[in-house]
């Protein structure tokens, strides 16, 4: 997996950009709140970011609903 290319993934993904994206003897490592994830292929990766995307939307919407029932 390119880091370049995972890169450019993640900065296209606003509710993404604390993750930090490195690369370790071939392998792409992310770190986020929860941890370290390891990849190797792009398509591994994609299924990553979509799932962090849609888990910090979620906390958003519920944020906001909270925030409008009060």
């Amino acid at each position: 997996m390119d880091v370049k290319r995972a890169r450019d993934i993640v900065e296209a993904l606003p509710e993404l950009s604390d993750l930090l994206i490195l690369e370790e003897e071939g392998r792409l490592l992310v770190r986020h709140a929860n941890g370290v994830s390891c990849f190797v292929r792009e398509a591994c990766f994609w299924p990553f970011v979509f799932r962090m995307a849609d888990a910090r939307d979620r906390m958003l919407v519920n944020d906001t609903e909270i925030r409008l029932a009060i």
